[in-house]
């Protein structure tokens, strides 16, 4: 197979491509969120909110760290997950649609992220 076959192929998964981008640039942005965040927050932090928004338990924040390595695991276990799908034609939809819950997971991380620093 020649290199122009190889890269003819992933023409074909242009969507898939863009999703696991956007995904893996959230858990980056993230990241670096957290570490501008957690110098000027207070210590400690709650760290679970009850549905009425009041605080159950309070740690450190460092603890906010754990939200990115979260997203990392999410993004690496469907990323692999998804590419797997993608070599089987029948399978594509469902790659794209795990491809786009990776992506929800990732905007679920940073509303959790913005509301544990009172940024929204």
């Amino acid at each position: 197979m020649e290199t122009s076959d190889k890269i003819a192929t992933w023409k074909n998964h242009g969507p898939a491509l863009i999703l696991l981008g956007i995904s893996l640039l959230s858990i980056l942005l993230l990241f670096a969120f957290i570490a501008r965040t957690v110098p000027t927050l207070p210590n400690p932090i709650p760290l679970n909110l009850s549905y009425e928004g009041t605080a159950i338990r309070y740690g450190s924040t460092h603890n906010l760290f754990n939200l990115p390595m979260i997203g990392s695991l999410i993004w690496l276990v469907n990323t692999m997950t998804g590419l797997v799908l993608l070599r089987n034609k029948d399978e594509r939809f469902v790659a794209h649609l795990l491809l786009t819950i990776t992506l929800i997971a990732q905007l679920i991380i940073w509303f959790t992220a913005l509301t544990l620093t009172n940024a929204i």
